[in-house]
This record gives C-alpha cells, sequence and structure tokens, in this order.
C-alpha cells in the first residue's frame, strides 16, 4: 500500500581522494580500497563529535551507540548470521534529515576489507531503543559516489552525505566544505542516477500524530486509539529512563546485556529460499505492498505446504489481478480519497483486507497478532504481516520472517526481521531480509498466518 503519494491539501496540512570533475578520468577503486574510499566521502570523526558540542541532550553520542552496535553484532555472529572474523569500522555514517537534523548512524560491518552488513543506532533519544535497523549489504556506496564524480553530478568541492528518505531509502544531501560550517544541504541527489530529488519529495517514517491528521477516519475505524496511545505514553517513559542509565553507564553498557536469543526457525533459514529458487532467485514484487506481503505469503505456502489450485494454477498476471480483487487495493474508499486529491491511490490497501486473499486461496489466515511481532505464525513456520506507516501518508505492508528480543538491564526491545520488496532498493535485503526494532509510533499492526 506503501506509494510516494503526497497529500498537500490544505485541509491535511502534510505534509582528499582523487575524483574531480567530469573531466577526471575516472579512477579504478579496488575492491580492498572501495569501503575506505566511501568512509572517507560519507563521514569523518570531527563531524560526529560536533554533534556532542551542539548542547542539545537528546543527541546520543555516537561512541554510546557504537557500544550497542558491537553487543548487536556479537549476537548477530553468535547466530550465524555473519561470519566470525567481522568488525565494526571505527566510525559510523551519519543519517540526517533535510534540515541536517541527525537521525541515525550507520555503522558498516566489515568482513576481509570488504562491507557485508549495517547496523544502524538511533542517534536521537526520540527512539527508546539503542538500535533501529540492522541488513545485508554490499560496497555501500563506493560506486555510485565514484560514478556521480566522474560525470560532474558531484563537483571537486562538494560532499554528499545521507539523508533519509524512508530509511532503509537514503538520498544525497549535498554540501560544499564540512558539514561543521554548513547552513544547509544545496540540493539533493539521487545517489544511483545523480539526478535532483526535491526536497518536497522526500519522505520520512511517520509517527501516530502524523497518521491521526493524515487519515483521521481510518485509525478510529480500524485502530484501538486508546491502546495505541498507552503503548507510545509507556514508550516514552521507559525510553527517557533506560537513556538516563545508558549515559550513566557509558563505556560499561556490555556489563548489562542481556541476550534475549533469536527465533531463526526453519522459515528463515531454509523455507524462504525456495520460494526464491522457484521464482528465478528473486520473491516476486506484485507491484503494491498489501499484494505483496500477502502474496509471499501464498507463494511460501505454495513451495512449502500447500495452497488452492485456484492459486497454484495461475501465473504472475493473475495472481496479481487475484490479489488486487480480493484486497481491494486501489478500490477503497481511502484509494478514491487520495484520487480526489490528484494523487494515485492505486496501490492503498485497507487494514481490513488484509488476509482475505489468503483465506480465499489456501487453507490458512491472517489473524491479529497480540505481541509486537506475528510470534504464533513465525514459531510455527509461518511467515506474518507487518504494518507501519509513512511520512508522505503511506501505510506499509511488509512480510515477517523471524523475530529476537535484545535488552540490557531491564530493558528490553523485540526485533522482526522483514522481506520488504516494494520500498527497499537494496537487492539482498529483498532475499535475505532486513532486522527492525518494533517502535510503537510507527508499527501500528500485524498479523499472525494461521490455519483455518
Amino acid at each position: 500500500m506503501k506509494k510516494k503519494y503526497r497529500l498537500k491539501s490544505i485541509i491535511l496540512g502534510l505534509c582528499g581522494l582523487s575524483l574531480f570533475s567530469c573531466k577526471t578520468e575516472m579512477t579504478d577503486i579496488s575492491t580492498e580500497n572501495k569501503f575506505e574510499y566511501e568512509m572517507a566521502k560519507l563521514t569523518n570523526q570531527s563531524e560526529l563529535d560536533s554533534f556532542s558540542t551542539r548542547g542539545d541532550g537528546n543527541i546520543v553520542d555516537w561512541q554510546l551507540s557504537k557500544e550497542f552496535a558491537e553487543l548487536w553484532l556479537e549476537e548477530a555472529v553468535a547466530a550465524g548470521e555473519y561470519p566470525e572474523n567481522c568488525v565494526l569500522w571505527d566510525i559510523p555514517i551519519a543519517v540526517y534529515d533535510t534540515y541536517q537534523n541527525i537521525k541515525y548512524y550507520e555503522f558498516r560491518v566489515t568482513s576481509d576489507n570488504r562491507a557485508i552488513a549495517c547496523i544502524v543506532g538511533a542517534a536521537t533519544k526520540d527512539y527508546s531503543c539503542p538500535i533501529v535497523y540492522q541488513a545485508l549489504c554490499e560496497n555501500g556506496y563506493s560506486d555510485e559516489i565514484s560514478e556521480l564524480y566522474y560525470s560532474g553530478k558531484l563537483n571537486k568541492n562538494e560532499l554528499p552525505r545521507i539523508v533519509d528518505n524512508g530509511y532503509p531509502n537514503v538520498v544525497f544531501g549535498v554540501i560544499t566544505g564540512s558539514m561543521e560550517k554548513s547552513d544547509g544541504f544545496e540540493h539533493f541527489i539521487d545517489p544511483e542516477t545523480g539526478d535532483s530529488v526535491a526536497e518536497s519529495d522526500i519522505t520520512w517514517v511517520a509517527s501516530y500524530d502524523d497518521m491521526e491528521k493524515i487519515f483521521p477516519e481510518l485509525l478510529d475505524d480500524e485502530m484501538d486509539k486508546m491502546k495505541m496511545e498507552e503503548l507510545i505514553a509507556l514508550y516514552k517513559n521507559d525510553g527517557k529512563k533506560f537513556w538516563e542509565m545508558a549515559v550513566a553507564n557509558k563505556g560499561h553498557i556490555g556489563d548489562f546485556a542481556v541476550r534475549g536469543g533469536s527465533k531463526r526457525t526453519e522459515l528463515d533459514k531454509i523455507y524462504v529460499k525456495k520460494v526464491t529458487d522457484e521464482n528465478g532467485g528473486k520473491i516476486h514484487n506484485y507491484r503494491a505492498c498489501g499484494p505483496t506481503a500477502e502474496g509471499f505469503i501464498l507463494d511460501y505456502l505454495q513451495q512449502n505446504y500447500a495452497v488452492n489450485v485456484s492459486w497454484s494454477s495461475m501465473d504472475y498476471d493473475k495472481k496479481k489481478g487475484s490479489l488486487y480483487s480480493l484486497l481491494g487495493t486501489g478500490n477503497n474508499l481511502v484509494a478514491g480519497f487520495v484520487n480526489f486529491l490528484g494523487e494515485d491511490g492505486d496501490s492503498v490497501t485497507l487494514p481490513s483486507a488484509i488476509g482475505k486473499a489468503v483465506y480465499y486461496h489456501s487453507g490458512y489466515k491472517a489473524t491479529e497478532s497480540g505481541y509486537a511481532y506475528p510470534k504464533i505464525a513465525i514459531e510455527n513456520n509461518l511467515p506474518g504481516i507487518s504494518l507501519r506507516t509513512f511520512g508522505d501518508g503511506g501505510m506499509h505492508y511488509r512480510a515477517v520472517i523471524a523475530y529476537k528480543t535484545n535488552g540490557w538491564w531491564a530493558f528490553s526491545w523485540p526485533s522482526f526481521k522483514i522481506l520488504d520488496l516494494i520500498d527497499c532498493n537494496n537487492d539482498i535485503s529483498k532475499k535475505e531480509g532486513m532486522w527492525e526494532t518494533y517502535i510503537p509510533v510507527h508499527h501500528f499492526k500485524n498479523w499472525n498466518i494461521e490455519k483455518k
């Protein structure tokens, strides 16, 4: 259902290294040097250290964030997700919003002098958890940055900085000189093409309050508003206590770590691979997030369990048509409202429709989970579905394939592994999944898949 439409109606009120100009010969960066080249262009320690001198008590010190990232890495290695020889790079890459406010620290995990993953820490105490995302990656942005300088999309005096665009999607914000002396990004460009990106087209992950302003009718009709507000209040209160304790124990965070363990059943290890192998090494993208998440469930059931012949007998196009029809994608009141505003509502799926395609085409059903993730489904080797928000008014469905709990002292954070097949530009994460920490201001609902 995620679509990069922006509701602008006043009713809603919404929201160095030697590469120079286009005449410079393109530098052939070896595999060993790609990572160092990327880091030199995207980050430096003086920039990171400057955050702590701004007098903003809401900013998390990057070295404190790194302690939590190291704990996460230790657990990932123990779970067999990363090789034993991997390490964190010395400093992270800062991820900013369009106003140059720091949002995340992206810590690169390296093995044999190459980047293999990133662990993303919260850079502000607005997040009541220290680690927000974790995903596999290859080489980062070194090739893209090299090409941007070679093509003249970046000149020799300009530097790119990563800007949140509905993370893990990003754009580059361009500066001249250093971030410490910058008064704002001069412009924004697409990291892959170098094309200009308008600031009004850059999105973000929306909070509950944002969504309440955008679609108040939807929240009143389909969500337990009081329960959500209680969860958010508890989340913020726990977060305040957590960061007070974390700051007081900087340098000794590992002494208080609680290993919750990862629930990586055959679903995460083997069963998903059967789906990708059958589909030529990829998972089918049915073009809108609701149909894609539910279509993955049915493809997964077809390869590992059983579905009705009504699903297994269809080709891709017929499956897509059936998903859109059964889920009412693009054919509902909210979709009509979005179209009325002159935007594209064709990808809009309402939460109340989730599960209808699974129910029709198989012996399974979708039921709302009482946990922060689809716990029952995953423990039975079945995927689930998670719904989170976006700042442009969209709500985004993703399949969930694993969960785990990380903790520190009396605090713990459930995380789940998602397959984001629509709004993720990382091909590895589309196949392998990425970890995302449950945050009640962003994650609204999730569903288990169970037998009827």
